[in-house]
């Protein structure tokens, strides 16, 4: 995917489906996540500003449905994580322009991008305790 994608859970989930040649709208129908959710992760991925995530239970479901592996599972939990720090940076945007506006979108998406695999190795570390 070459194009730009805002919503690092949206993303990271859309890739670790894409391995097993799956889409998000694919939640819908195998892993029965409500219409509505699926498109506001889809929505999110093309638009910055909002990051929905998965319910701790619709992720559960996820996880089983799709078998995520380990890895998976906690890189998608990062990813929860992530996805509020780019939505927090996000909010407090407030530009005087389009252009600036973009700017710190994408500011915040490199935030998020940058702590996701810090967030990964620090939950994937105490994963057994």
């Amino acid at each position: 995917m070459s194009e730009k994608r805002w919503n690092i859970f949206a993303y990271t989930l859309e890739r670790i489906l894409a391995r097993q040649n799956k889409r998000l709208r694919d939640l819908q129908n195998k892993a029965a996540i409500h219409p509505e959710i699926v498109s506001r992760l889809q929505q999110s991925l093309e638009q910055p500003k909002k990051c929905p995530v998965l319910s701790p239970d619709d992720l559960e479901e996820v996880i089983r449905i799709f078998r995520l592996s380990e890895s998976e599972k906690y890189h998608l939990y990062a990813a929860v994580l992530a996805a509020a720090v780019e939505e927090e940076l996000a909010k407090r945007i407030h530009p005087t322009s389009d252009k600036e506006k973009l700017r710190h979108y994408d500011n915040a998406r490199i935030a998020a991008d940058q702590i996701l695999p810090i967030l990964f190795e620090a939950l994937w570390g105490y994963r057994n305790e």
